[in-house]
This record gives C-alpha cells, structure tokens and sequence, in this order.
C-alpha cells in the first residue's frame, strides 16, 4: 500500500459554510455517525509501501483531517476502536474542537501490538451494545487492513448490528494490503441497505477526501454538470466531464487569462495581456512582439523589430546622374525611382532626403541652384506619379561640395553629377 499523504481538504467545505447562504445548502444527510478504527497488530505495526507511518497512525491522521472537514452541522458522533473494543466518545453533540480531542487519544505505532489479533466482530458487537439506538440515519464507519481477523464472525456481529439499528449505513475506509482484506470489508459493508467501501488511498487527494465527506455525511445536491460542486454553489455549471474545477465548480485559470487551463494553448500568459479565444497573448501587427509588450503597434508586417516591438530604422542610397548642366532624369533611371516612389506609398512611416550634387565645373553658385534643380526634380517626379505628400521629401542642393570622384577626370566628373536618395524611417525592404 503507498503512504497515505491526505491533503487537507477542510479549507473547502470551510469556505463554502461561510459563504452568503452555503449553511442553508449544506444538509446534513444522517442524525448520528461513528468512526471504529482497527487498532490490531497489523495496522499498528506495518508501515507497508516505505510509508513513515504505521497504518494506524495513517488512519488517526486521515481522521484528523475527516474532523477539519467537516461543518459543524446538528449531528451526534461516537468514536472507538476495535482489536480491541475501546469506545473513546459515546454519541456526544458533534464539535470540531471536541472530536478532535477524541481522535488525539487513538493509539499509534508500537505498544501492544505484537499478538493482538484483529477482532472486528468483537469490535461491532461492542459497538451495538454501547449504542442501541443508532437506528436514526446514521453512519457507522470502520478504518481497518480486515486481516488476520479472529474472535467472532465480523460479518454475521454486522448483520445483527443493522437489524437493531434500520437505517444505519455501513462504510469502510480500507487500508488492505491482500485480496481477502479487502473481500470481508465489503462483505461487511453489503450487510446495510446502503455503504460503501473506501480505498485510503483514493482519499489522498483534495477531490477524494471531500467525496467521501459528501457521499458520507451530506445530503447531495444537484450538480447537472458532475464537478462535484452542486448546482446551487456552482459558479461555472456546464463544465466539460473530467475538468479539475475549484470549490466554486469553475476551471483552474493559473495564469489568470479568462481561458481555462484545459483550452489554454498559451499557459503562463503575462497578467493582464490580452489574449484570443485559445489564451495566447494577442499581437496584432504580427511583428512578434505581444500587443502588452509592443509600443509601436501597426508596424508593417514581416518588418524587423527590436524587443519593444518598434521597427528597426534603415536606409537605402541610390545614385542617379544627369547630363552636362542638365536637371532632366533620364530614362535609365526611372526604374530605380518608381522603386522609391513605391516604397514611399506601401509604407507611411518612410521619409526621404534627395541630395542633388554637381561637379565643379563652372562657378560654386550656379552648381548650388544646379544641384537644387536635380533635387526639385526627383522630388516631382516622385510626388507626381505616386501620390506621395511633399513633406516627406526633403530636396537639398549639395553644389560642387561633396564630390564622390575627382573632378580631374571626365568619368569622374559624370560620377558627381548626380542624386542620392535616402530613404529612412520605419519601412520594409522589398
């Protein structure tokens, strides 16, 4: 048998008792109830599966925690051992702090142990003298491993036991380590009308230890969705079968997103990120960059972008000569033009500065208004044929002063006679 961890679970049923009207949902399902726990030699000795608890101070600690979860509703509640027969709290007005106080005197590890048999018949036949009128709805539930049982037939001190009390529910919380354990539990159990028996283990989680304390001591409610949470506490009803939910029947959200954790393809989302229909965090201009992350959302697609999600600046130079003291474009270099003409209208983030040039043939003056014409010129063709506002084109006229090649030369010459287009700003190269 594995260890026996039983996370409590009290903080649930405690929240949903202190909640606006959950005392009035919470109905107590019997009048009176029992715990019997087997206190025999196997239970007190063995700590099976490498568990660091005897599995009677298992079963002492699952009934603590039993006791944590369960509200303080109008019951009466007995507690007693068997193996052998002991009775700790006789039918007493049920309180936490009280039962509490019972449980703390049930043995652990060690002490007798060793030739003390298990005696559950000797057990329930205590148990139904001691309480001759447990016939209200109530619950009597047994904590044992069912072996090595000696003393009287604990099926048939059972069946006596539910004859003298109609109405009393059989339960076991089994802590069996073999098949024929296992088999006299139930068979015990199958004496009453209505019961059940529990594996301990099946109660280690938070989810098992309230289902036991529901389907044991409270009546149930509607839960048309099967959560586990009645309708009249459920928060969230129509949740999908097999969906972990919380105390108010809703699916986990851990990254808190508004998507549940079973849709969310996009765990971890940052808090307060918005995000689409599958929990991802949204980024509108696809630039990679998260819309909660991004200050310059709209960036053109498929631009780069530094971490902010802002387009990485670029420029792109291109030469275009002219004629002896001419400002006419030629042919040749339209293609190149139209190129900027384009870009410039695909994106509105672009600017460009025209440089007109000259060489330095005649005066310094001239080739100043010269290169201004050069300029002026692009400028126009640029505006004219692809719609572009003039404030994004800054025509300068250089003159003479910012040669490329040495005016000694004629090729040299035709080299500075030129404009250069630079086009910067937030733009995709195509």
């Amino acid at each position: 048998m594995n260890e026996i961890r039983v996370v409590f679970a009290g903080v649930f049923l405690a929240v949903l008792l202190a909640a606006s009207g959950a005392s009035a949902a919470m109905e107590a399902k019997v009048d009176r109830f029992a715990f019997q726990v087997d206190t025999s030699g196997s239970m007190r000795g063995c700590t099976a599966g490498g568990a660091a608890m005897s599995k009677a101070e298992q079963a002492r600690d699952l009934l603590a925690r039993v006791n944590k979860a369960l509200p303080e509703l109008d019951w009466r509640a007995g507690l007693a051992t068997s193996s052998p027969y002991r009775e700790l709290l006789t039918s007493a007005r049920y309180t936490t702090e009280g039962y509490g106080q019972a449980i703390d005197m049930l043995p652990g590890a060690g002490g007798y142990m060793f030739g003390n048999p298990t005696t559950l018949g000797d057990g329930l036949r205590g148990f139904g003298a001691d309480n001759p009128d447990f016939d209200a709805p109530s619950a009597l539930i047994l904590m044992s491993d069912g072996a090595n049982n000696q003393g009287r037939n604990p099926v048939a001190m059972a069946e006596g036991v539910v004859e003298d009390n109609p109405g009393m529910c059989l339960y076991a919380v089994s802590y069996a380590e073999t098949g024929n354990g296992r088999a006299l539990l139930e068979k015990i159990v199958a004496e009453a009308d209505c019961g059940e028996v529990f594996d301990a283990t099946d109660l280690d989680s938070e989810q098992g230890l309230n289902s036991f304390v529901q389907k044991v001591f409270l009546k149930e409610g509607k839960d048309t969705d099967g959560d586990g949470v009645d309708d009249a506490d459920d928060r969230c009803p129509g949740t999908p079968a097999g969906v972990e939910v919380d105390q108010y029947g809703c699916p986990f959200d851990t990254d808190k997103d508004g998507v549940p954790d079973y849709r969310d393809k996009c765990p971890g989302t940052p808090t307060g990120a918005p995000v689409d229909a599958d929990g991802c965090a949204l980024d509108s201009d696809g630039d990679g960059v998260i819309d909660f992350y991004d200050k310059c959302p709209g960036t053109p697609k498929q631009m780069k972008v530094d971490e902010t999600g802002c387009a990485i600046p670029t420029t792109i130079t291109l030469d275009i000569q002219f004629d002896v003291d001419s400002a006419e474009i030629k042919p040749a270099y339209r293609a190149e033009l139209d190129r900027i003409g384009r870009l410039l209208r695909d994106h509105p983030g672009a600017m460009v500065e025209i440089g007109g040039h000259t060489d330095s043939t005649g005066s310094a003056a001239y080739n100043e208004k010269l290169s201004q014409r050069r300029a002026e010129s692009v400028k126009s063709y640029i505006e004219n044929n692809f719609n572009i506002d003039g404030d994004r084109l800054d025509a300068r006229g250089y003159g003479e002063s910012r040669p490329v090649a040495s005016n000694q030369t004629k090729a040299g010459r035709a080299g500075n006679r030129r404009v250069e287009a630079k086009v910067s700003g937030t733009f995709e190269q195509r």
